[in-house]
């Protein structure tokens, strides 16, 4: 609560301080003007300390989600995402949120419903975000059998600057989406190149010599 306090007065005072600045840059313009001119400053002012605010509160909402959904509070996690993407659209933890709400859709079956929350997150210049929203692609395009196309936006997704976590993942569906074609061969080719990787995680190396041996066996290499 604190923080949030502290982080309020912050942006009230930087604020303040940038309409103070324009307002002794601009004394001409304003006096020749008068109360229009200083009814915008206030506007926009208000504006972005408002704006401000909302993306602490949605924050803190989605963190709340975030944590219920670790806990497996599923159902009670999902209800506070639809919070945050119906209260504080327009905000990062909105498009965060419906990343989730989408998931939970598409494991529905809720297709039509996934296509257009989907094309709602495709312009983002969150790369995480764009990333996330290549794979949803490919998950679908696996829910139609469509192995190629999967590969295509799994690809995509490992191309683009995100965390290296969430790169070997996406190398990860890559591989599974080959086997499920039944090109073994190159499942463990693609295999091959993320092992050489020293800085794999624990959890990923063990799910990569897995897929590398079933790989091998079913190419009867």
């Amino acid at each position: 609560m604190a923080h949030k306090e502290e982080f309020k007065h912050d942006a009230v005072r930087e604020t303040l301080a940038k309409v103070f600045d324009f307002l002794n840059q601009n004394q001409k313009k304003i006096i020749q003007y008068g109360p229009i001119v200083l009814i915008a400053i206030l506007f926009a002012a208000y504006y972005n300390y408002h704006q401000q605010n909302l993306e602490t509160e949605a924050n803190v909402l989605f963190g709340k989600a975030l944590n219920l959904f670790d806990d497996g509070q599923t159902d009670l996690a999902l209800l506070n995402f639809q919070s945050v993407e119906d209260d504080y659209s327009g905000t990062k933890s909105a498009d965060y949120a419906r990343l989730f709400l989408i998931e939970e859709a598409l494991k529905n079956g809720e297709t039509d419903k996934v296509e257009t929350m989907i094309k709602e997150l495709e312009d983002s210049d969150d790369e995480v975000i764009r990333s996330s929203v290549y794979v949803l692609r490919g998950n679908l395009a696996l829910n139609n059998e469509d192995a190629d196309e999967a590969i295509r936006f799994y690809k995509k997704a490992r191309s683009l600057e995100v965390f290296p976590s969430l790169k070997e993942e996406y190398s990860l569906n890559v591989i599974r989406a080959y086997m499920l074609k039944g090109d073994y061969q190159k499942a463990y080719e693609e295999a091959q190149k993320i092992q050489a990787d020293d800085n794999l995680k624990f959890n990923i190396k063990n799910e990569l010599e897995d897929l590398m041996a079933e790989a091998k066996y079913l190419a009867h290499m």
